[in-house]
């Protein structure tokens, strides 16, 4: 008689993904979001941890190894949005974890309002102005000013040097700050 034993093929199990953190419900452009992980195979086959944050770039790709491995993926944004994010581990021979997944906002923040004026409204003033002036405003990249109702000048800076002689004559100016966000008038 021939006598053997078989033995049930070995089982290779799935890995899982657990969040541990993120950078939370939302941040503003160009602020970096981060999404934490761990990834756990029992069967120590860990291959690699993948997110998608479904705003047309390529899938991040992480290479881990072993039976447990934490990962975080962190990405700037430069348009306000909202980002639906999908992440999955994989083992060697291809198993998939279940999907993680959630969503953020960008948010894109418009300048603060330009104050403190110099001349200020109503001023009274016996020499023409050389400078309009006012406060640095918080978010802003440039300003537009506006003499007379009519747009005179963009200008980076808190202030504007007038190059032209202005009509004795009661004359009216104001400021919008402005970004890629939006403009604020002051």
């Amino acid at each position: 008689p021939i006598c053997f034993t078989t033995q049930s093929a070995p089982v290779n199990h799935a890995p899982t993904l657990t969040l541990t953190s993120t950078s939370g419900a939302s941040v503003t452009t160009g602020q970096a979001y981060s999404i934490a992980m761990s990834a756990a195979d029992v069967d120590g086959n860990l291959n690699n941890v993948d997110v998608n944050w479904n705003d047309g770039t390529a899938v991040e790709h992480k290479t881990v190894s072993g039976s447990s491995a934490s990962v975080t993926f962190t990405r700037s944004f430069g348009t306000a949005r909202t980002i639906n994010w999908s992440a999955t581990a994989y083992d060697t021979a291809g198993l998939a974890s279940p999907t993680l997944s959630g969503s953020f906002t960008v948010n894109c923040p418009t300048p603060g309002t330009p104050s403190t004026p110099s001349p200020a409204n109503g001023a009274t003033i016996s020499a023409q102005p050389t400078i309009l002036d006012w406060a640095d405003t918080s978010g802003a990249t440039s300003y537009d000013v506006y003499l007379d109702g009519t747009f005179w000048a963009n200008v980076p800076v808190s202030q504007l040097t007038l190059n032209v002689s202005l009509a004795l004559n009661t004359h009216t100016w104001y400021v919008t700050a402005k970004n890629s966000c939006g403009a604020i008038q002051g």
